[in-house]
């Protein structure tokens, strides 16, 4: 089994950046999580519409940073278009506001932070 300890802080200072950046309208906690828990799924973002608050879980199967950058991105971007999507049917999960926030939040991750190697990030 390979060494991901690099994951978890990696998840850390990406979620603290995307929370000054990118604000969500409530709390959400992320984690990673071991892949043969995560049902084939690669990162999911759940949101407790009781409690107002948000989970992020990222696979641990990720074997660069950029691949776990990438997932991150769009689960954010999940979590601020949360209720701008008609989430009755599945079609409308990936609609173009979900695109549009993606390619925003990819633009300024691609163009920002020093903490990882962006070079990795564009595959």
């Amino acid at each position: 089994m390979a060494n991901r300890s690099w994951q978890k802080p990696l998840l850390a200072q990406l979620r603290k950046w995307a929370a000054n950046n990118f604000p969500l309208q409530f709390p959400v906690r992320c984690y990673v999580r071991p892949a043969e828990k995560m049902d084939n799924a690669e990162g999911l973002f759940e949101i407790d519409d009781d409690e107002l608050r948000g989970v992020i879980t990222i696979s641990d199967s990720h074997r660069s940073r950029g691949e776990l950058i990438e997932t991150f991105i769009e689960e954010w971007a999940h979590a601020r278009t949360i209720f701008l999507v008609d989430r009755t049917t599945q079609e409308t999960i990936h609609d173009p506001t979900f695109w549009a926030e993606k390619g925003k939040i990819s633009d300024a991750i691609r163009k920002g932070p020093d903490f990882f190697d962006v070079s990795e990030y564009e595959e």
